[in-house]
Parts: structure tokens; C-alpha cells; sequence
């Protein structure tokens, strides 16, 4: 029996924890019925472990589609296959885009691409490592490279990012090593030019707005801490604070992804 553990934030700023074990949701908190249908269950979409070691899959997004039976289909990034994987009810998985083809200038062992989201013309924007890029794909299946230099200087492992209502998007960097290209922060792309928002986290990771995009949420990884911005009228932030501090938090793993 394997028990895992998510957390949620929620729009009223209340962290709510839920814990499964196979199909059992346990809700610690009756806040999450707004979130999840009361008679929801977790369903395993596919086992992807190999000889019992899973791969890493990130980026999940809900895409909307008026000609898929479901009205849309589920993305995720395949960091072993380097792809985005598509799945739905009625159909099975399959792949999306092959960035081994469609990437051709990728570096070797760094992730094809991780955090994705959709943009306010319902185009999918992912973060590519291997390509040190944050890239749109576009209606005609074709890549635009939004963002891989701030300053003249080239991105290092775009990792996450959140899309506001007026398409700026806001996205980190969470660089590990002293290669020359832009240090960890958060970044923002806005009327075409990247600009730098946060220097002061070592480990930008996950990143979401609030729905009525005036707050700006990001995960720093090494103090397991959870900070709060004021988004301004010109997407610039202030009054950054530590909201949520998970270093008390003694199962595996630490904050990464948020939604």
C-alpha cells in the first residue's frame, strides 16, 4: 500500500493537505470540495516506472478542444522520452510533440521541457532546459523561442511558469551550476522583452498567480519556503514575504509545482 501526500493552495489562501492511498481521498480540509468533486478518486493514467524506478514527468495542463470526445486532452512532459504526452478518456496515451525532432539543438541529460501552461489564446508556453529557452508553441504546430537571453546573457534551465490574463508570462530559472548563463531568479516576459523580477531566491522552482493575477506565488526550493509578491499594475512585484515554510515538513521530497 503506498500513501502519498499533496498539497494544495487555494485562492483563499488556505493550504489544505490531502493524503491517498490507492483510490482514497482524505480530506483534511472541507475547503478542498470547492476543488475537487466530492466523489473524485486518484486513477492511475499509466505506469510508467521501468525495472520499479519511475521516470520524471512534470508539467501537467489541461487543454481545452471542442473536437476531442473529452473537450480536451491532459499534457504532461516526459523528461526520459524528452516529449509531451497526451492523454485523455476516451483516447490512449500518445505522443504530443517529439522534441527529439523537433529540438534538434538539445544538450544531452537536461530536461526537454518541464513546467507548461496555457496562454490567454490557449497556445501551450513550456520551459526547456536542454534548449535554455521558454518557447510558444503556436496554432500550426510551429515553435516560437519567446525567451533565451535577459541581458545578453543566455537563460540556463528555464524551469516553471504562469501566464497572466494579459500575457505576460512569468517564469524561473533555477540554474545549479556556474556555467556563465543567467543566475537562478524570476523572470518575466512582457511586449516581447525578458526583464529580471527576484534575485534574492537561490532555488526559483514552482510558480503560480492567483486567479485574479495580483499575487504572484514562488517556490524556493532550498529553505522549503513558499513566497508571496504584490503583482503591480506593470507586472513588476513588491513586498515580497515568506508565505508557507515547509521545512517542518518531514516526509520526502520538497515544494515544487503549484497550481
Amino acid at each position: 500500500k503506498r500513501t502519498f501526500k499533496m498539497i494544495f493552495a487555494w485562492y483563499v489562501s488556505a493550504f489544505i493537505s490531502v493524503s491517498y492511498a490507492q483510490d482514497v481521498i482524505e480530506r483534511l480540509d472541507p475547503g478542498l470540495d470547492a476543488l475537487i468533486a466530492a466523489d473524485a478518486k486518484v486513477v492511475m493514467i499509466a505506469d510508467l516506472s521501468v525495472n520499479g524506478t519511475a521516470p520524471t514527468v512534470e508539467g501537467p495542463t489541461w487543454m481545452p478542444d471542442a473536437t476531442s470526445p473529452d473537450g480536451g486532452y491532459f499534457l504532461y512532459s516526459d523528461r526520459v522520452k524528452r516529449e509531451l504526452t497526451r492523454w485523455s478518456v476516451n483516447t490512449p496515451l500518445s505522443t504530443a510533440y517529439d522534441f527529439n525532432k523537433l529540438l534538434p539543438d538539445m544538450e544531452d541529460g537536461i530536461s526537454s521541457s518541464s513546467g507548461t501552461a496555457r496562454d490567454p489564446q490557449g497556445r501551450l508556453v513550456f520551459c526547456s532546459s536542454a534548449v535554455h529557452a521558454v518557447i510558444r508553441i503556436e496554432k500550426d504546430g510551429t515553435f516560437t523561442r519567446l525567451a533565451n537571453q535577459v541581458n545578453d546573457i543566455t537563460l540556463n534551465r528555464p524551469n516553471d511558469l504562469s501566464i497572466k490574463s494579459n500575457g505576460a508570462i512569468f517564469f524561473t530559472d533555477n540554474s545549479r551550476d556556474p556555467t556563465g548563463k543567467a543566475p537562478p531568479a524570476v523572470y518575466l516576459i512582457k511586449d516581447g522583452k525578458v526583464t529580471t523580477l527576484i534575485t534574492d531566491l537561490d532555488t526559483p522552482n514552482g510558480i503560480a498567480l492567483s486567479p485574479d493575477g495580483k499575487v504572484l506565488y514562488v517556490n524556493n526550493t532550498s529553505n522549503k519556503s513558499i513566497y508571496r509578491y504584490d503583482v503591480l499594475a506593470d507586472d513588476s512585484v513588491a513586498n515580497g514575504r515568506v508565505f508557507v515554510n515547509l521545512s517542518g515538513y518531514t516526509e520526502e521530497g520538497t515544494n515544487d509545482g503549484m497550481r
